[in-house]
């Protein structure tokens, strides 16, 4: 049995044509909860992308860093960066300061990440600043 386009056409269109209040219900509250849904998820990954870093660390720790890098002589810029290269590297912020062998370890995985992403580590602001406050932390 040969079909021709017209005819194809016409029954695609009957078809389509034909009133069916429950479907046209359900759409309507299927894609009313797909745009909540979408809506929800947007609103709290743009809530969880703008949280502020700073914001997991408890007072009491943040206090204590303020005191040990006050002792050390670090600035706030320094305090803030060893706090951001910590929390990079899942590491606590205490220990970037107080232990040099998580210093180094911290240092060493930031010249192989840039190692591996082609740059070089003589050249890049974040080894420079590490290796700067490494002689000022552990002299």
């Amino acid at each position: 049995m040969k079909i021709s386009g017209k005819t194809f056409l016409h029954a695609l269109t009957n078809y389509f044509n034909q009133q069916d209040t429950n479907l046209n219900t359900y759409f309507l509250i299927f894609s009313i909860i797909i745009i909540i849904l979408g809506l929800i998820y947007f609103y709290s990954r743009n809530k969880a992308l703008n949280k502020d870093p700073f914001e997991d660390i408890p007072e009491k720790d943040m206090e204590i860093l303020k005191q040990i890098s006050a002792q050390k002589g670090l600035s706030s810029f320094d305090r803030d960066f060893l706090i951001m290269q910590a929390l990079n590297y899942y590491v606590k912020p205490t220990n970037i300061i107080l232990d040099k062998v998580t210093f180094e370890n911290i240092e060493k995985k930031l010249e192989i990440k840039l190692k591996k992403e082609g740059l070089a580590p003589d050249s890049d602001e974040n080894l420079k600043n590490m290796r700067r406050l490494k002689s000022k932390l552990f002299i």
